[in-house]
Parts: structure tokens; sequence; C-alpha cells
């Protein structure tokens, strides 16, 4: 069993007093399925739903959840360290300890280790992740996060002046406070991705993705009806009450796979066209994620997220170049306002005719003016 003095039980402790005494002799379990959250292997909906098997209380476990996700110690320094002793052939104790210390893991935490090579599930579930991603060490992981912080900082600073110039007009917030809080979602998001990362491209664009999205959050934050919703005007601003479909990003599930539990924004406005108020949005994501097959895989292409098999059927047909991933690609489309483009190359990817395509869009515009 998984030492009850371990940083993750201590948290689960935190925030449900009776944990251990309950939940005995069950805790591996609850363990089990805390690890198998934080290392994407399950959703955020399975891990809500597992762990109030064990645990009969929402409130408790939101407030669980919302601290686990930004425990850069749980989600840094073990999550680094498990996943390296995972792909080793050495189960001993005193190779444990040994590792530990170079991933500045506490001794509390070492039966981690040992746990994650013994549990069946957790075994199972990593398994796939062994041949396709490599582990890092925290100076490499270190060294990697400051080359994108510094390779990004001109990307962050032009998006908030550009799309939350009236954050800093109207709240008073400061330009660098602002750079600051979505530098800090950006390497969050990095914490959460590990190790399913293929690249320093890849963990590149990870990083502007998270900063871009944690800024439309922020946005929607401070434009609801009791904040005052804003539109943007010809010059790019925020003034009215009602905000242009198209000026906004919905968020939904990260990878409609069900694997992980970060957030990513969609533009969806492009061909759906309507104005809504933001609550009105806020609502939009239960009607996504009831899409399944074709569907959903065309929405999550819509998203402009990264997307392997996407970008070499990409290469394959000539449509970018060998060095320019699908995601680069979106980007680029919406800035020359030809993601129309970018929406029929979907279509053609998933064998899905013009045709089909525009039929699923009203499907979805329809469900979401009568939402």
């Amino acid at each position: 069993m998984v030492s009850s003095r371990s940083t993750i039980e201590l948290l689960l402790m935190q925030f449900f007093p009776t944990y251990l005494r309950s939940l005995y002799p069950n805790q591996k379990d609850v363990v089990c399925v805390v690890l198998l959250f934080i290392f994407r292997c399950i959703n955020t909906k399975e891990f809500t739903s597992r762990m109030l098997d064990f645990l009969d209380d929402p409130a408790s476990l939101r407030r669980f959840q919302s601290k686990l996700i930004v425990d850069g110690y749980i989600l840094k320094n073990i999550k680094l360290w498990l996943y390296h002793f995972y792909i080793t052939d050495n189960l001993s104790k005193d190779y444990a300890y040994a590792s530990s210390k170079k991933f500045g893991v506490n001794k509390n935490d070492v039966d981690l280790g040992i746990f994650v090579k013994q549990d069946e599930e957790l075994r199972s579930a990593l398994y796939s992740y062994k041949d396709k991603y490599e582990a890092e060490s925290l100076t490499s992981f270190d060294h990697n996060v400051s080359r994108i912080i510094k390779e990004v900082d001109i990307y962050t600073r032009k998006f908030i002046v550009k799309k939350m110039k009236f954050l800093m007009q109207s709240h008073g917030l400061l330009l660098d406070d602002l750079v600051m809080e979505l530098t800090i979602s950006g390497i969050q998001g990095l914490f959460m991705m590990y190790p399913c990362i293929k690249s320093p491209l890849h963990s590149t664009n990870i990083f502007k993705r998270v900063v871009h999205n944690s800024g439309i959050n922020l946005i929607v934050k401070h434009t609801t009806k009791s904040r005052s919703v804003l539109s943007r005007d010809v010059d790019g601003n925020f003034s009215s009450r009602i905000l242009p479909l198209s000026m906004v990003y919905e968020t939904h599930t990260y990878k409609l796979t069900d694997v992980n539990i970060m957030t990513i924004q969609g533009d969806y406005g492009s061909f759906l066209g309507n104005s809504f108020s933001l609550d009105d949005l806020l609502s939009i994501q239960n009607i996504l994620n009831e899409y399944t097959g074709h569907k959903k895989t065309f929405l999550y292409l819509l998203t402009g997220e990264y997307d392997l098999f996407f970008t070499k059927w990409l290469h394959t047909n000539r449509k970018i170049q060998r060095n320019v991933t699908n995601d680069q690609y979106y980007d680029k489309l919406v800035q020359q306002d030809q993601l129309s483009l970018y929406t029929r190359l979907s279509l053609q990817y998933l064998g899905v005719s013009y045709q089909q395509g525009i039929d699923f869009i009203k499907e979805l515009q329809n469900r979401l003016v009568s939402n």
C-alpha cells in the first residue's frame, strides 16, 4: 500500500479529513485514480466519477482537483520522476531512493514509484507512453521551459495588447502582470501534458496555445453579464454587452479522445457567424461534448490544436511545407482570414464531403441558437 504520508495522500487529507480512516484499505485505489488523472490517462469526467465512488463530497473534490492541477511539486517533480522510474527496468527500493533525489522528490513519496510499477491498471495505462515519449530529467525540463518562455514572450505581449487591452484600461491590470499570469498558465500546461510531448517544437506550440486560451478565459471572466459583457468594435476594442461569436473561443475537452484534462478553445465563429452573450457561450461545451466519431474529430481539428496524423496528411498531400505543423498552418490562416480553407482540408482528411460538413455546421448552429 502507498504510504499514508505521501504528498498526494496528505493533500487528500487536507480536503477529506477522514480520508485514511474511512477508506482503509482502499487508499491505494484513490491514489491510483489521482495518478491516472495527472498522467492524462483518464479525463475529468471519469476522474470525478471514480473519485466520488470513494469520496462522496463533490464540493470538496472540486477544491481538491483545483489544488492538484496547480501543485508544481506533484505535477513536475513527482510526475517527472515517476515516469523516469516507470520506464526503467530497475524495481529496487535503493534505485527508487537514488533516482528520486535527482528530481527533488521527498522520501515519503518514493513508495509511489514502486506503486506505479506494481499496480496493474497504472502499469497498463502508462505502457502506451513508453515507446512514444522519452523521459526528461528535471534539468532538461527546466531548460526547455526557460527556452520557451524567452521565445514566446513577444507572442504573449502582442496577444495581450491586441486582445486584452480593455482589461488594462477598464480594470487597471498591468501588462507585466498579465504576462506573468499567462506565462504561469503556459508552464502549468506543460506540466499537465508531460510526458506526451513529441518535440521541442511541440512543447512550444502547447505553451503558446495555453497562453492564448488562458487569455481568452480571462476575457470571458471579465465580460460576463455581471461584469458588463463587451463586444469588439472595428478597432479591435471591446465595448458593448454582446460579444460576437467570431471573437470568442469556446472551451471543451483538450483532446476529444478522452485521455486528458487540459482545455483548449476553437474559433467556431468563422463559420457559425451568430452573436451570443457570453453567458450563453458558457453552455456550448455540453453540446460539443455530445458528438462522436467524425463529428467529434471534425470539431477537434477545427480548434487548430496540434494533430500528428492530420499534419502528416497535409505533408503527404503537399498542402503545407514539411517544417510546418497543422496548428501553425491554422494560426496562419486565421491571421489571413482564410479559415474556410482549413475547414475544407479537414473535411478532405476525414473523407467527408463539403456538403456534409456544411450540413453538420448548420446542425450545430441551430443547436447553439436554440440552446
